[in-house]
């Protein structure tokens, strides 16, 4: 529903990178467009090249494997509904691209022997061979929490370093990107904690996931992300192009309540924009683009 008035093949759902419009300028229907112009934020951050392997963690149907596999040499994507992980793979074949492209349906919230095949944890792990890992818009919704997977992400990376190292390969570079959602403050008065927890509720994202910016580059150190080992963390807020423009857009969509978008009951999209509006106007939520990178 989101994409409807996209080319017909796009499934994207994250919360997209908008435009800034004037006042009064009506707010685009380009849903497409702003979720991939994320989507490239987050390759241009990981600075994505074409000897790079990337592993990329909560695809959904599909649409960023199209914009990440043609820039590296080997793209893994993981989704944890198999019926997505259908359409991504569907959406690569038809693009041609499974000679470099493979998709997994698995749980990203603690890949272990257990949730993940041995052969792939060996690839992504053990031998080093993933340089370059993105979390697009997903990490606020793993269960208990996101912490066992950016350990993960850290020992993956790290062998990967020590693998470019040891092959001499002048400037290497690993990178861990992810656009990520950040409690604005701490302690939250009490009418907006208790509206943040029902909203977490209904979203399926566990509360504890919200911290602070200062929380979670802790949090980012103690998973194996510290400066001591070389790594660097970025931090950008850019919570002004993207709540003000989902939400215009929402409202845009939900008041379509004729024809098609009565049948498909568009005004349930006026709620969630009002949700979004609230999480940047009351200063509630802010939408981060994290990377921590370490490089020779």
């Amino acid at each position: 529903m989101l994409n409807i008035d996209s080319n017909l093949s796009s499934t994207w759902n994250n919360m997209g990178y908008w435009p800034i419009r004037e006042p009064g300028y009506p707010p685009s229907t380009a849903f497409a467009s702003a979720a991939t112009c994320l989507a490239t934020k987050l390759a241009t951050a990981a600075e994505l090249k074409s000897s790079d392997t990337l592993l990329d963690i909560g695809i959904g149907c599909g649409d960023q494997a199209l914009v990440y596999a043609p820039l590296v040499k080997k793209y893994i994507g993981v989704t944890s509904l198999a019926e997505h992980a259908s359409l991504a793979h569907d959406k690569l074949e038809k693009k041609e691209m499974l000679d470099k492209a493979s998709v997994y349906a698995l749980d990203c919230s603690s890949p272990n022997e257990r949730t993940w095949p041995t052969a792939l944890l060996n690839s992504v792990v053990l031998d080093g061979s993933v340089n370059k890992i993105i979390a697009l818009d997903c990490l606020y919704h793993f269960s208990p929490s996101r912490e066992n997977f950016l350990h993960f992400a850290s020992a993956s990376l790290e062998a990967a370093y020590e693998r470019l190292r040891n092959e001499d390969q002048s400037g290497c570079q690993v990178s861990f990107v992810a656009e990520d959602m950040l409690l604005a403050s701490r302690p939250l008065p009490i009418i907006k904690m208790l509206g943040l927890r029902i909203i977490c509720s209904l979203s399926q994202s566990p509360l504890l996931n919200f911290k602070t910016a200062d929380e979670y580059r802790s949090m980012l150190q103690d998973s194996g992300f510290g400066s001591s080992r070389g790594w660097t963390i970025e931090m950008q807020d850019i919570s002004d192009r993207v709540f003000p423009g989902l939400a215009d857009f929402l409202d845009e969509r939900g008041s379509a309540r004729d024809g098609i978008g009565r049948w498909l009951r568009f005004e349930r999209f006026t709620y969630f924009g009002k949700v979004v509006r609230w999480w940047y106007e009351q200063h509630v939520i802010r939408a981060f683009i994290i990377s921590a990178t370490k490089r020779s």
